[in-house]
């Protein structure tokens, strides 16, 4: 029985050691919210102040606050700038979002994170 439960959690150690060393962090910038997401290029800078920082990997989008900024929406589009997610989240009470990204089809996404007067926009490619 101890070696079934040690193996189990080898088992989730490795999953999650993988899932973590093949995330790629989406770089977000400061915007306005545009009303048609159009270009997706990754942004060349990311602002510490921000609070906020996103990453994807081979199954799914994960954004991570490092502090409460109350109510947020985070909202994904597709290159045809069609809403393929969205989420509202509090921050007072959840740190973290994490999205399924599995069943989408490959190509390139934006990601939209709004909160108070902030908006910031990363981009994607899920291959």
């Amino acid at each position: 029985m101890r070696r079934s439960i040690f193996s189990i959690f080898l088992f989730a150690l490795f999953q999650t050691i993988i899932s973590t060393a093949s995330a790629k962090e989406i770089d977000l910038s400061n915007g306005k919210t545009p009303p048609c997401p159009r270009i997706l290029s990754r942004a060349t800078s990311f602002s510490i102040t921000t609070n906020v920082s996103a990453d994807i990997n081979e199954t799914e989008l994960s954004v991570y606050f490092d502090s409460p900024v109350g109510t947020a929406t985070i909202t994904v589009y597709d290159v045809n700038n069609q809403v393929v997610d969205q989420q509202i989240v509090n921050t007072n009470s959840i740190s973290e979002v994490v999205i399924p990204t599995d069943v989408w089809d490959s190509g390139d996404y934006s990601v939209e994170i709004s909160y108070g007067t902030t908006t910031l926009v990363g981009s994607f490619i899920i291959e």
